[in-house]
Order: structure tokens, then C-alpha cells, then sequence
């Protein structure tokens, strides 16, 4: 069995940040040999891919830092922090996991190992960041509903035009990560 991890939203103005630990059967299954990064699959796909994993995978996890937790431990903590609950979530002994980025959230673990685009190129990486992300965009158009005037549905609380001139025009809402106002 192999493990993959990582986070999404670290970037964006508001909302959570969220990770997921994924632990696929080695070998994988067919449908996980050509599975990639989120970011580089439509919506659609990424849903299917959502599903199939969901399906398929031994366990998987997700948890989600608040933007207050994020604004008070700074947002690499807090993706450490999302990236090592979720792996303990699903951890058992002897299981090698692949964390995307340069990083151990559990560095004393020598079976938890960063790998620098991970994932591109560990396909439980590649499921991991899928999870993530749907739960993540999930997230946002829950919030949407919420706070309509920020329209989280469109742009997921990432830094669009349209989302600064929301900003501008209403000023922050509490689904906002205050420790990037100077970004702004």
C-alpha cells in the first residue's frame, strides 16, 4: 500500500486549506496510472477521478484549517498541519507516503516522504490532491451561499480580479484570511 498527501488553497484570500491523505492498493488499479495534479484536470474529470478514488482507495482522509487557524500559525503551518491530521488519519505501520513539496508535515517519520511534484508524478499524490481539491471547491460554493456578494463559487477564494473587486467594494468577510490584507 502506498500513501499520497497534499493540500490545496494555500494561495487563495479565504476560506479553508485543505489536505487529504489517500492509500491506494500497490499495484494500482488501471484507472490510477494516469490520474495527474487537480489543477491540470477539467472540473468534470476531476469529479469522475473523485468518485473512482473515493471507490477504490483502502482509506482516505481530508481535513480542512480554518482561515482563523491560519491567520493566527501562518499558512505553511497550517498546511502542515492539515497535511500531518490527515495522515495520521489513515496511517499504518510500513506504509511508505508521498507528500507533495519539499516538506515532512512529520519530519521524525522516515516512510513520510516529500517528493517535489508529487503530484505529477506518485499517482496516491495525484488522488490525494483530487480529494482535496472537490472537497475544497465544495467548501467554497458552500460559502458562497453564505456570503453571496464574493461569489467563492466562481473563483474558489483565490486572488481572480473579480475577487479583489469584491474586496474593494465590501471590504472582508469572515471566511477571509486577514494575514493576507497587504496582499490585496
Amino acid at each position: 500500500m502506498i500513501c499520497g498527501c497534499d493540500e490545496v488553497g494555500r494561495g487563495c484570500l479565504a476560506g479553508p486549506v485543505v489536505a487529504s491523505s489517500v492509500v491506494l492498493p500497490f499495484p494500482y488499479p488501471k484507472i490510477f496510472e494516469k490520474i495527474k495534479d487537480s489543477k491540470a484536470l477539467s472540473p468534470t474529470k476531476r469529479i469522475y477521478y473523485f468518485n473512482q478514488i473515493l471507490e477504490n482507495a483502502i482509506s482516505w482522509s481530508v481535513i480542512e484549517i480554518s482561515p482563523k487557524i491560519i491567520d493566527k500559525i501562518n499558512i505553511l503551518q497550517a498546511s502542515l498541519l492539515a497535511m500531518r491530521k490527515s495522515i495520521q488519519l489513515v496511517y499504518q505501520s510500513g506504509i511508505k507516503v508521498y507528500v507533495d513539496g519539499i516538506f515532512s508535515p512529520l519530519p521524525e517519520n522516515r516512510n513520510i516522504i516529500p517528493l517535489i511534484r508529487g503530484d505529477m508524478l506518485e499517482p496516491a499524490v495525484s488522488a490525494a490532491s483530487i480529494v482535496a481539491k472537490v472537497y475544497r471547491d465544495r467548501v467554497m460554493s458552500k460559502l458562497s451561499y453564505f456570503e453571496p456578494r464574493y461569489h467563492f463559487h466562481l473563483h474558489k477564494g483565490y486572488p481572480t480580479k473579480k475577487h479583489k473587486e469584491m474586496i474593494s467594494k465590501y471590504g472582508i468577510s469572515k471566511y477571509h484570511r486577514v494575514t493576507f490584507r497587504s496582499e490585496r
